[in-house]
Order: C-alpha cells, then sequence, then structure tokens
C-alpha cells in the first residue's frame, strides 16, 4: 500500500466519498443540500467544531458513517459511541430537533447497535438511529483487506 500505515483508514475514508449518495437517498434528502463540513462551530462554544460526515441544516440531518465489517471490538464501540455523542451535541448547540443516523455497512453491526447493549440503549435513548448501507463486493472486499491490514497485536 505505498506509503500508507497499517493502521490507516484511506479504504473506509475513500468509501465514505461513494456511499455520500446513497446516506443522502435513505435520510430522505436531496444529495445537493447535505453537507461534508470540514467542520460545523458550535454556537456555544465557538471554540470548539465538529465534522459530521453527513449534516443539512435545512433538512434537520446528522449522519455519520461507519464502514466496518464483523464483530466490533471495543475501542470500535468507543468510536460510534463518540460519533454519537457529536451528534447529540450538535443538535442541542443548535437548539433544533435533527434526525441522528449512524450509518453502518455490516448487518451484525447494525443488529448490535439496536440490540441490548448499553450503547444500543444509549442510541435509543438519544434518538440516534441506525441504517445500513449496501455495499458493492468489490467495496466489500476493499473494507475486509484494509480490516486484515489493520489488525493491532499487542507486543
Amino acid at each position: 500500500m505505498g506509503n500508507t500505515f497499517d493502521s490507516d483508514s484511506i479504504e473506509q475514508r475513500s468509501l465514505e466519498k461513494e456511499m455520500r449518495q446513497q446516506m443522502c437517498e435513505i435520510a430522505g434528502i436531496e444529495k445537493a443540500y447535505a453537507e461534508a463540513p470540514e467542520s460545523v462551530h458550535l454556537t456555544s462554544e465557538p471554540e470548539v467544531s465538529v465534522a459530521p460526515d453527513l449534516y443539512s441544516e435545512s433538512y434537520k440531518v446528522i449522519g455519520e458513517f461507519y464502514a466496518h465489517i464483523g464483530a466490533l471490538k471495543p475501542a470500535q464501540k468507543h468510536k460510534i459511541a463518540a460519533d454519537a455523542l457529536k451528534m447529540i451535541m450538535l443538535e442541542k448547540d443548535k437548539g433544533q430537533k435533527f434526525r441522528k443516523i449512524i450509518f453502518v455497512c455490516c448487518d451484525e453491526v447494525k443488529k448490535y447497535l439496536e440490540g441490548k447493549s448499553y450503547l444500543a440503549a444509549a442510541l435509543r435513548t438519544f434518538g440516534v438511529k441506525v441504517e445500513i448501507i449496501r455495499l458493492s463486493e468489490e467495496q466489500r472486499q476493499k473494507i475486509i483487506a484494509a480490516q486484515k491490514r489493520q489488525k493491532m497485536i499487542n507486543i
């Protein structure tokens, strides 16, 4: 993979761009109104900003895309929890109700996030929905290869 580090998530970030149209369709918004802003500054704390994967003021939608296939490890669960917290914080800061969506590309991940874990309960409590994005076989294989490369082993 050239100069990329084993833990680099370039495939996942690239896939996020490819999936924008599908995210918009699921969220029920026109792509022209969907943004992936570099940052949205908080009104309550102007020095703090967040960068959601999908954001639309006019449609009141905030979305995060999580490209992982298979069972989640603890750090991956924390990443999803942090993304949910980002969306909840942004909604509160704007003082308006937003639809908050975590887009995943694996049925196993969706099932976990809608199941009986504390994370699933928190998502339900704060109105964060989980939606599935369907990948092509080629996209799926890229993610699987990246996950194998990214596998971290404690030494």
